[in-house]
């Protein structure tokens, strides 16, 4: 028999403690399993090898992708886990015992992790052959470039035996989106009484309060005013024009990419076209903003007049759609990931607040410390009728009663499903995501034989003959994919989420409806419970915090939109001055049918796909073109960039956008530069990919 000590970690440690730096040593995984006649249990003796398989067929040698296609839970053979050497087994239990060990996408990913945890040079396949179809291979290539070089090394090992973490995030579709702290309310400044543009009287205050806020210097316009917007629409009418004859892809991140990928690295490494965001989609939200606008605002689309008036607004789309390509076109997501990791845990800890758990299904209240739901409205001005508006009559209402679910969630390995809000009455205690366990996707959710056995209830076709990865709640509300045998007792995934919490994963529970239907195709995770109710992390000191919560009761303010539209306040301005809010006040509105303080899930919806372009643009609208902090005005950045040669190598304007963006600073440091940071809301999270997004998409919309 075997012996419990021989695994990876044994291996990895008797080099480390002859004095081999980590750095040299390679650490080897295999794609093959190795199969006993006559072994019943873990660590038993065997009597000889099993049959090999093709084509070497040696005794005792299996390759993984004929274990994982005909062994795995097929022909009497039940899967385990070992959970000291982290790793499964099969276990034939009728007839002849049998036992076959080997590695499947879980161990490589938890090895993986191992070896980057320790600093090792590398890994290397004996043989990569073996998995056939690559699937160990993509895993661990995966997981080898979603490791944080940042995150600091244990001084020592735990020592044996221990319990691995569970398998983190794959890839880099799990980075935490950033905060897009809120500039401050700036007090309207008196415009230039030498500044007039063709507008009518009554609004000119409101249109250079907004356009200018303080007077240009040095600028295009006359006497140092800023150029007057195009009220006739000719130059939006040229730029919509322009952009509607553009042939774009936008590209999302495969599951696979390394986390050194930018839009200029090989698509075959690391892009394929993005599901949830169209050029056409966005061309249509340009439209609505740049010609009808919201609130008496629009998106700026140049000067009037001149052949080269819509350079401007192709500078400004051009930054709008670089960082929109950075926050969520890459992620191929329109709602909020849940990406409460330890490290955002560790970030609320270090600033003084209640880290919560990881991965919590309260991060719907709000990460990092926020409240979603706090996003209060400060006094605002009408800028169409120059009235003030009491911000009680502009937010959204928290209705306790509220439920609802995202549509999309973070695609890597293990990753979490998407958020959802429900009052207590129906989750009185919020769980949490693991990411551990395995989830059959591959095969049929019910073989011929337990179709036939009478203690196995498998729905009726097509359902029973589905591959397992087919059988999900989701997404959102949708249950189209949920057996009407299962759906009669669990008509919602909150009824499934009831048993589903602490009920593990597997091919058994997932026939019974208690597991791995969180989301079509899952791999692994599972709901956990905790004590009370799991927390998020909590921060009541900061403006938009709060205590950690335990439920997710009226937790529906997530961010959603190509530049996330987050909170009570936002959503209620979507509302009050585009959707049926505008409406029932006898104002024109885009979307006249949609309350969107009932339904903010209408952004992500397919009925409405320009809607997420409409909330990033809201949001640029409203924080990025109207911005002017510290002699920083974008709207002057934009025409400074565009009048000194619109060069690629100026990294004026886009730097300035992303910096809002990022951290509503126009002047915040690139991570790593070092430098002063003058609002202290940290660096720019990927500033040189922002800048690439920009570089690509001007040649685009200038190409043609």
């Amino acid at each position: 028999g075997g012996a419990p000590e021989f695994h990876v970690d044994w291996g990895v440690q008797q080099w480390l403690a002859a004095g081999v730096p980590a750095s040299k040593l390679v650490m080897g995984l295999a794609g093959y399993g190795r199969g006993w006649l006559g072994a019943a249990e873990e660590y038993g003796a065997g009597s000889g090898g099993v049959q090999g398989s093709p084509p070497w067929w040696e005794e005792g040698l299996m390759s993984y992708h004929d274990i994982a296609a005909n062994y795995v839970n097929k022909q009497g053979y039940v899967r385990h886990w070992n959970a000291v050497s982290q790793v499964p087994f099969l276990l034939k239990e009728s007839g002849v015992p049998e036992f076959i060990s080997y590695d499947d996408p879980q161990s490589i990913a938890i090895k993986v992790q191992y070896a980057r945890r320790l600093g090792l040079g590398g890994i290397m396949w004996w043989e990569a052959s073996e998995d056939k179809h690559s699937e160990l291979v993509l895993v661990a290539s995966a997981a080898w470039s979603s490791w944080d070089p940042d995150t600091p090394l244990p001084p020592t090992v735990p020592p044996f035996p221990h319990t691995p973490p569970n398998p983190p995030p794959l890839g880099i579709a799990n980075l935490a989106p950033p905060i897009h702290p809120t500039p401050p309310n700036l007090p309207l400044i008196e415009p230039n009484p030498e500044c007039v543009c063709p507008q009518e009287a009554r609004r000119r205050h409101l249109l250079f309060a907004t356009m200018g806020r303080q007077k240009y210097s040095g600028e295009t316009g006359p006497n140092g005013c800023p150029p007057c917007p195009d009220t006739g629409g000719e130059t939006a009418a040229a730029l919509v024009q322009a952009v509607n004859g553009v042939s774009h892809t936008f590209q999302r991140l495969k599951v696979t990419a390394p986390e050194s990928c930018d839009i200029e690295s090989s698509p075959s490494q690391c892009w394929e076209p993005s599901e949830e965001y169209k050029w056409s989609e966005m061309a249509t939200a340009l439209q609505k903003m740049a010609t009808i606008g919201i609130a008496g605002r629009k998106f700026y689309a140049g000067p009037a007049g001149g052949s080269d008036a819509i350079k401007y607004g192709l500078a400004n789309l051009a930054a709008f759609i670089a960082q929109t390509m950075q926050e969520t076109v890459q992620y191929d997501v329109c709602d909020e990931n849940n990406w409460s990791n330890q490290d955002a845990v560790n970030k609320v800890l270090q600033m003084g607040g209640d880290g919560g758990t990881v991965y919590p299904a309260t991060s719907a209240c709000g990460q990092l410390g926020q409240s979603y739901q706090d996003y209060k409205c400060s006094p605002m001005t009408d800028l169409e009728t120059g009235e003030q508006i009491d911000p009680e009559t502009v937010q959204c209402k928290v209705d306790p009663n509220m439920v609802k679910y995202a549509k999309t969630h973070a695609k890597w390995y293990g990753a979490p499903p998407s958020l959802f809000c429900a009052p207590k009455s129906l989750v009185p205690e919020a769980p949490r995501w693991n990411t551990g366990g395995w989830c059959p996707t591959q095969n049929p959710l019910c073989s011929q034989s337990q179709i036939n056995n009478p203690n196995i209830q498998c729905p009726a076709p097509p359902f029973q003959s589905m591959l397992q990865g087919e059988i999900h709640y989701g997404p959102g509300p949708e249950t189209s994919n949920v057996p009407p045998e299962l759906l009669a007792v669990k008509p919602t995934y909150l009824d499934y989420l009831e048993q589903a919490v602490d009920g593990g994963t597997g091919a058994a529970c997932l026939i019974a409806g208690t597991c791995c239907m969180e989301k079509a195709n899952q791999r692994a995770g599972h709901w956990v419970s905790c004590p009370g109710g799991c927390k998020n992390g909590g921060m009541p000191e900061l403006e938009v915090g709060r205590e950690s919560r335990t439920d997710v009761e009226g937790c529906c303010w997530w961010g959603r939109g190509a530049i996330q539209t987050t909170g009570v306040c936002n959503f209620g301005k979507m509302n009050y001055f585009a959707g049926k809010g505008a409406a029932d006040r006898g104002r024109n509105a885009l979307f006249p049918e949609i309350d969107f303080c009932q339904n903010p899930e209408a952004v992500c919806s397919t009925e409405y796909p320009e809607l997420r372009w409409i909330a990033g643009f809201f949001y640029w609208l409203n924080d990025v073109q109207i911005y002017d902090v510290r002699d920083g005005n974008y709207l002057k950045t934009l025409h400074a960039w565009v009048d000194n040669g619109a060069s690629l190598s100026d990294y004026s304007l886009i730097d300035f956008a992303s910096g809002v963006v990022n951290r509503g600073c126009h002047d915040a440091p690139f991570e790593g530069a070092g430098g002063v940071d003058p609002c202290g809301n940290g660096p720019i999270h990927g500033g040189a990919k922002r800048r690439k997004n920009f570089k690509a998409i001007w040649n685009a919309l200038t190409a043609s």
